[in-house]
């Protein structure tokens, strides 16, 4: 909505800062930050306690925000510059009426879609973060299962993971 001023073009640098870093550097840097720095979270807990699971939510979630962000900016950029936002501000409708009712709506289906396309990388996520936090979850499961050369196992559990793919695209659709 703000588009080409300074807050707008700090938050596009931000993005393409983070989509650029690994997820593994995400969360080592979320550990040193809030672990060591600021004592704030546990680095690696033993329970699923809401505390517990800050640090790897957020290592995820910053893995996924760039993309899904700007696929919301290109899509709002878009439907603010369509001739239906022009006609709805020229029959005089408020500017928050016209973003609710007209913008909103139609900027969202790219990142919806954007939101889908980035669960394909959400397994390779899950296995970093997983190994991280030391949590034993399906990717070390995955791991260890390759490391066995339990070939059964391994793709039973590539066949979930692409199960949740596949339902994720759909969804979307």
């Amino acid at each position: 909505l703000r588009r080409d001023t300074l807050l707008d073009s700090g938050l596009q640098v931000s993005m393409l800062s983070l989509a650029s870093l690994p997820s593994f550097v995400v969360g080592i840097a979320l550990i040193v930050l809030f672990s060591f720095v600021w004592h704030l979270l546990p680095a690696v807990a033993l329970d699923l306690s809401p505390r517990a699971l800050v640090l790897p939510i957020a290592t995820l979630v910053l893995g996924w925000m760039p993309f899904t962000a700007r696929m919301v900016r290109v899509g709002v950029v878009q439907a603010l510059d369509s001739e239906y936002v022009q006609m709805a501000r020229l029959k005089g409708l408020p500017e928050r009426e016209v973003v609710r009712k007209h913008v909103l709506p139609n900027s969202l289906v790219p990142a919806i879609q954007a939101f889908a396309l980035t669960a394909a990388g959400m397994p390779a996520g899950i296995v970093i973060v997983e190994y991280l936090f030391g949590f034993q979850g399906i990717g070390v499961f995955l791991i260890d299962s390759v490391r066995s050369r339990d070939a059964a196992t391994v793709e039973a559990v590539t066949l979930i993971l692409v199960a949740v793919y596949i339902v994720a695209n759909l969804l979307s659709d």
